[in-house]
């Protein structure tokens, strides 16, 4: 039975958009003082590292204002092209004079604790509007854009994903047993049951052969035989017969035939030496 299970679920968990903002930011930072390190040799300037190190700080402020950005777009975002393109520019200057201005402030501050000539305000102000503005507005403005991106289509993997069981309910005496799939070595039909083989046990199950190659991922199962279907992740070792047909080692070690009249489900594992 076909299954979708996307009730409650994130399309981006705020871990994983922590983790691509800090890379993201990082790739940034680096890439700046790589730049300026090649600028003042090219000019013949001089380099200094912690004045440079700290001036680049700028580009990890993207992490709370890019927060903030994704919190207004999800809650005020307006559904008329012309107005969401109104409020995307209006927001994304917002945002990036904020960031100059709370960016500028604290440099300043930072520079008079650690420096003996530290920077003045309107020179550290004038230098990010015109160097990095541009980049950050446009940085704001794409936020959404990738965002909406990623909601469109994650979910279509995991509903892809999900239109597969990922476990199979079997009897065991008088018991209802779950087995996870990536259990499961082998399926082999056994009229009028089918076998379900997991590492060292087989189970009866009066499901058909049929039905379950449609219920199960076919990137993980493939049909081997007329009557068998085979879990990719539990073979270990091909050996021909010499007639086209091979024999397929599992991890349990028990020994399944490949036909060679399905030779286009499992050739590509023949064709890697497994």
């Amino acid at each position: 039975m076909l299954r979708i299970d996307l009730i409650n679920k994130k399309s981006i968990s705020d871990a994983n958009k922590l983790a691509f903002l800090l890379l993201f930011c990082g790739t940034l930072y680096a890439a700046a003082i790589f730049q300026d390190y090649i600028s003042s040799q090219i000019n013949t300037t001089g380099f200094y590292w912690s004045e440079t190190m700290l001036y680049n700080i700028y580009w990890f402020w993207l992490i709370p204002f890019t927060w903030l950005a994704l919190k207004i777009y999800i809650s005020l975002r307006p559904h008329s092209l012309l107005l969401n393109i109104l409020f995307l520019g209006t927001i994304s200057l917002v945002l990036t004079i904020s960031h100059i201005l709370v960016f500028t402030q604290l440099f300043v501050t930072f520079s008079r604790l650690l420096f003996s000539n530290p920077h003045r305000y309107g020179r550290i102000f004038e230098s990010a509007l015109s160097n990095q503005a541009y980049i950050t507005f446009i940085i704001y403005a794409f936020v959404p854009l990738l965002i909406r991106y990623f909601r469109k289509i994650v979910p279509e993997r995991e509903a892809l994903h999900s239109m597969y069981d990922n476990s199979i309910t079997v009897r065991k005496g008088s018991n209802r047993i779950s087995i996870k799939v990536e259990h499961i070595q082998s399926i082999v039909a056994n009229k009028p049951y089918t076998e379900i083989t997991t590492n060292g046990t087989k189970y009866l199950h009066n499901g058909t052969l049929k039905k379950f190659e449609s219920t199960l991922d076919p990137k993980m199962f493939i049909r081997v035989h007329r009557s068998v279907l085979v879990n990719k992740l539990h073979i270990v070792g091909l050996k021909s017969r010499g007639n086209g047909d091979y024999d397929a080692t599992l991890t349990s070690g028990s020994s399944v035939r490949f036909s060679r009249h399905y030779r286009n489900y499992w050739a590509p594992l023949a064709s890697t030496g497994i």
